[in-house]
Order: structure tokens, then sequence, then C-alpha cells
């Protein structure tokens, strides 16, 4: 994880999809460090630095493999009440 790097209200992304499913609420450095995570349809979650990839633009890139089961079953719902057209 590159700590330094993340901030507050950054886009949180999955590795080759560009469409954000939340954003960094906190920022844990330390021995361990992770995320406080808002999940669009879901609420916050914690978020383990291995989980992330890299951090560019205003966007932390996650690797989706490396999230807990149960966020992967949320984050492919993130988007389930926007009204496409």
């Amino acid at each position: 994880m590159h700590p330094h790097q993340i901030q507050i209200g950054d886009a949180v992304v999955i590795a080759g999809n560009w469409e954000p499913f939340g954003a960094v609420r906190e920022i844990h450095r330390g021995a361990r460090p992770s995320l406080t995570v808002w999940i669009e349809n879901y609420g916050e979650a914690e978020l383990a630095g291995t989980c992330v990839e890299n951090v560019h633009d205003g966007k932390v890139v996650v690797i989706f493999d490396r999230l807990p089961p149960e966020l992967r079953e949320y984050i492919g719902h993130a988007h389930d009440a926007e009204i496409r057209s």
C-alpha cells in the first residue's frame, strides 16, 4: 500500500475497471496499514493494505481476488440502485 499517496475522498476502484465502487473515509498507517472505505449500497468496510495494487490520479486501485469474499459480493452490487439508460 502507498499510504502517503492516498487521500481521504479518493475513489476506490478494482484493477482493470475504472468505475468507482466507493471512497476512502480513513487511512490507518502503521505496522498493518488499512483503509476504511465507504462502499456504495453497503456502508463502511475495512480494507487491508495488501488489497491495494496502486494509487494514482485520485484513485486507489485494489485487487479483487485479495478482498474478503463478503466484500467481493457487496462490491459486485455497488451500482445496483443506479438507473441505467
